[in-house]
């Protein structure tokens, strides 16, 4: 996983007052897919499932029907944890979700992740092949309970 330099500021703020009750997860335990700050189209379907992290550490939504996809989340979205729990946060710093709810995503199938990532081919490879199958590219600001 990758921290952009907003994360790296959003972390260091964050130490600073002591506040908050998580931190950043920062090892390759589980994935998170964002999308290309220069992407400027997004699909307008709706997929309604379970927030949920697999075996390979894929961030997924599980949903009987369409099938699950791996979430390709809008550009600044960060995984956060603690008290036993992983928390989504957007480029903002604001709690979306927590692995386990129950949401709502606007946006659409991907076949893969060209065009909509900022990966190089290597890195699109070895991400298809810990998290195969569909993706679901996340319309930002369409994501609910």
């Amino acid at each position: 996983m990758r921290i952009t330099g907003s994360a790296v500021l959003l972390v260091m703020f964050l130490a600073g007052c002591g506040e908050d009750p998580v931190e950043p997860v920062v090892a390759n335990d589980v994935l998170v897919l964002t999308q290309t700050p220069r992407l400027d189209w997004h699909p307008e379907a709706r997929f309604r499932g379970t927030l949920r992290v697999d075996g390979a550490g894929c961030l997924r939504i599980v949903a009987p029907s369409p099938d699950d996809a791996t979430v390709v989340w809008p550009t600044g979205t960060t995984l956060w944890t603690g008290d036993g729990a992983f928390v989504v946060r957007n480029g903002f710093g604001r709690d979306m979700h927590t692995i386990g709810d129950r949401i709502t995503f606007g946006g659409g199938y991907l076949s893969s992740l060209a065009d909509v990532s900022d990966l190089n081919s290597g890195e699109q490879q070895s991400v298809q092949a810990r998290c195969p199958g569909a993706y679901w590219l996340v319309t930002p600001g369409t994501i609910g309970g």
